[in-house]
């Protein structure tokens, strides 16, 4: 018998003799979940890196999609789509995401805080305001694994704390 690949958790994976565990419906939702998840985690990472790049190279004139980003990668059209929302909303709305930012960081300029922060928090408030369908703890959670794969160790609390104050104020509002 061949052995087979099953997911234990969503980011880890362990063998089972095929036959000895067969998969079920229930376990064929949670691989296509877990693979939609893990689509809309490099989604959000491109669109980070998308926004920085932008910013360090002060492009304002257009936006940037993740087929001019990556020409040479070949994504999965709902990856792509995904990253391209999150980018384009981000730029349409800059001004008053960094605004409401810039409002909630105490003590805190814009401009002083580390460009892959700046632009983590804006892409995360842009879910937080904007998109209705993505829960706030999915956005807050994303945001804060890609800090602390992009970012450094000191920046997960400060954005963690932002993006929660943030979030409730946001469903305060609502």
């Amino acid at each position: 018998m061949l052995p087979v690949r099953t997911q234990s958790r969503c980011n880890g994976t362990r063998r089972a003799e095929a036959g000895s565990q067969k998969l079920t419906s229930k376990k064929k939702l949670f691989f296509i979940h877990c693979s939609l998840l893990m689509n809309r985690r490099k989604a959000r990472e491109y669109a980070l890196q998308m926004l920085f790049q932008y910013e360090f190279t002060g492009n304002k004139k257009e936006f940037i999609s993740l087929d001019d980003f990556r020409p040479d990668k070949k994504e999965g059209k709902g990856l792509k789509k995904f990253a391209d929302e999150l980018v384009k909303g981000t730029l349409e709305n800059l001004d008053e995401i960094d605004r409401l930012i810039q409002q909630t960081a105490e003590n805190w300029e814009m401009k002083r805080m580390a460009a892959v922060d700046r632009n983590i928090l804006r892409c995360a408030v842009y879910e937080l305001l904007y998109r209705k369908d993505i829960p706030p703890a999915v956005t807050i959670n994303e945001a804060l694994e890609i800090a602390k794969k992009f970012s450094s160790l000191e920046s997960v609390p400060f954005i963690n704390g932002l993006l929660d104050k943030i979030a409730s104020n946001s469903r305060k509002t609502q």
